[in-house]
């Protein structure tokens, strides 16, 4: 997935201390959302999107600096989907297992409807 935004690293930040310091575009209006405490630890984000996709197996987003600001999220490889598949499998086998067990058990448990 790619997303481009118009507008390049705000003034004063450069692309070594991007994802390291925080900026702020518009003084004004970060300052509104903070005392509306909207603001979620202002100056995390870049950082914790790239710890996120680690700890998913995927690799941290391309970021793209011009006249634009781009970023690319790439999607996890077949193989990576398939374990996940093939885990949650493993995982709806063993709650179907347990399930029929507890019917087997218990004997007030029946396919019968009640009128």
């Amino acid at each position: 997935m790619e997303i481009t935004n118009p507008g390049g690293l705000p003034q004063g930040l450069s692309e070594a201390d991007f994802g390291r310091f925080s900026v702020r575009r518009n003084e004004l209006i970060a300052d509104l959302f903070y005392r509306l405490d909207k603001v979620e630890r202002a100056g995390t984000g870049i950082q914790r999107m790239n710890e996120t996709m680690a700890k998913a197996g995927l690799s941290i987003p391309e970021i793209k600096h011009g006249n634009f600001f781009t970023i690319i999220l790439k999607r996890p490889d077949a193989s990576i989907n398939q374990q996940r598949s093939e885990k949650l499998g493993e995982k709806l086998g063993e709650k179907r297992r347990r399930i029929l067990d507890a019917i087997r058990n218990k004997n007030q448990i029946t396919t019968k409807t009640r009128k």
